[in-house]
């Protein structure tokens, strides 16, 4: 079997960080449920943000984080129109 991760500190420790960023999200997203615009105001800041930092800036484009966040944005719409018709017509 190949064994992909050389560094398994360096990758602990990254995978600890993913982790503990989305737990602070979760939470602040969860503090803030009835200010939904301003955390919409947030993530799309933050998106911007990441864009600009990881798309626009470097020389070597990486399009594929780009259509990542798009088709992860649709799903995301996909599922929330969908659930929320499911609820409207009372189907579990």
């Amino acid at each position: 079997m190949i064994n992909l991760i050389t560094n398994k500190k360096k990758f602990l420790v990254e995978l600890l960080k993913a982790i503990l960023k989305l737990v602070i999200a979760g939470v602040f997203i969860g503090y803030l449920k009835e200010y939904d615009l301003l955390v919409a105001g947030i993530l799309l800041l933050k998106i911007i943000h990441n864009v600009y930092k990881d798309i626009y800036k470097p020389k070597n484009k990486n399009w594929l984080l780009l259509v990542g966040m798009l088709l992860t944005c649709f799903g995301g719409i996909v599922g929330e129109t969908w659930g929320g018709y499911k609820r409207l017509l009372g189907i579990p």
